[in-house]
């Protein structure tokens, strides 16, 4: 029996479908569910010759964070609300990911696929392939 699942979610389709399985999962009234967004911080790319670097991304918005707060929050009341917990995390999504689930011993961590082609997948990493690798729970990747 699942008690507590992580269901790590991004806003991309793949996360709504993760979404709609972790769902199936609750079979029992005292399972609980913990949604948790992790924002990616800007990652620092070095320049060699150069000693420069650029970041891949801007820092995190106030609107990132409200958005955020808004899937989690639309997410939790088609799962009825009583048992569902959320969380907005900053930090590198997978290992957010797996430092959260250790935290709260979840049963099972629920992750969705975002379908990237091998070369995108080799050039930016997958979270959930390096999630399926270190977390320390059962892993589902949902496609």
């Amino acid at each position: 029996m699942l008690n507590h699942i992580l269901l790590a979610i991004d806003g991309s389709p793949g996360s709504r479908k993760a979404a709609d399985h972790a769902k199936m999962l609750l079979a029992s009234p005292e399972s609980q569910l913990t949604i948790l967004v992790a924002i990616e911080p800007p990652a620092a790319v070095t320049i060699p010759p150069f000693d420069g670097f650029v970041t891949t991304s801007q820092h995190p918005s106030p609107d990132e964070v409200i958005a955020a707060q808004a899937l989690i929050e639309a997410i939790k009341v088609e799962m009825g609300e009583a048992r569902v917990h959320t969380r907005v995390e900053f930090g590198p999504a997978a290992e957010t990911i797996c430092r959260i689930a250790d935290e709260l011993a979840v049963d099972l961590i629920v992750i969705g696929a975002r379908g990237m082609n091998p070369a995108a997948r080799w050039l930016l990493g997958s979270v959930s392939d390096r999630v399926v690798h270190h977390a320390t729970q059962p892993v589902t990747v949902v496609r």
